[in-house]
């Protein structure tokens, strides 16, 4: 299999990284049924750290100072979509990541 392109790398990571930054808003997840809201805690901790494993992922092959450049970059552009999200419901931002990935994926 041929090496990634630094721009196949961080499209791999936006997607996990865009999740991960939508997980960690206060009240976005919130369960049906108060008795559950410890496990959904719990869950949503869980997915946290897939999606921190999954942005980091397609640079675990590079050594760390072009790994650090890499995450920047995504950092950087990852922050500039999030700016853009400014008070959409969480399941309209779930969407356009979704087409987003689907986009990707398509391609």
């Amino acid at each position: 299999m041929p090496a990634l392109s630094d721009r196949q790398r961080v499209e791999l990571a936006i997607p996990a990284y865009l999740l991960c930054a939508l997980t960690a808003v206060p009240g976005v997840f919130v369960p049906a049924d108060p008795d559950l809201e410890a496990r959904a805690e719990a869950d949503i901790a869980a997915l946290r750290a897939d999606l921190q494993d999954a942005c980091l992922e397609p640079f675990s092959d590079l050594i760390a100072k072009k790994q650090h450049a890499l995450l920047r970059r995504v950092e950087r552009i990852g922050k500039g979509v999030i700016t853009g999200w400014g008070n959409r419901p969480a399941l309209n931002v779930m969407l356009t990541i979704w087409h987003f990935l689907k986009d990707l994926t398509d391609r």
